[in-house]
């Protein structure tokens, strides 16, 4: 029997599916931590896709018009988003501190 073993069962035993839920979960984690469950994602390195969208001053964005000239940074949020309205503050701080510095921000 693996060491630990008789306390996970007890613990299952007592908790049941929430001590299954917490123990699966950490090791989840320990599995990422150790490099064990990172995928190369299938876009990493590769160019992003073209978007149009329509901006709020009438103009639109056409992502491709920004291709080797800026860094884009495309914040998604939404209002019902407490962490995304939490982040607003500092992605005006981004486009404030890179304001003319071949730096695009935009909230989608």
């Amino acid at each position: 029997m693996l060491a630990g073993s008789t306390r996970l069962k007890s613990l299952f035993k007592e908790y049941g599916l929430t001590a299954a839920i917490i123990v699966g979960g950490v090791a989840v984690i320990y599995l990422y931590q150790a490099g064990l469950l990172r995928m190369p994602h299938p876009r990493r390195g590769k160019a992003a896709p073209n978007i149009e969208l329509s901006l709020l001053d009438d103009g639109s964005l056409n992502l491709a018009d920004h291709l080797g000239k800026d860094v884009v940074l495309l914040d998604f949020w939404a209002t019902w988003c407490p962490p995304c309205r939490e982040g607003l503050p500092i992605v005006a701080g981004i486009a404030h501190d890179y304001a003319g510095k071949d730096v695009a921000v935009y909230g989608v």
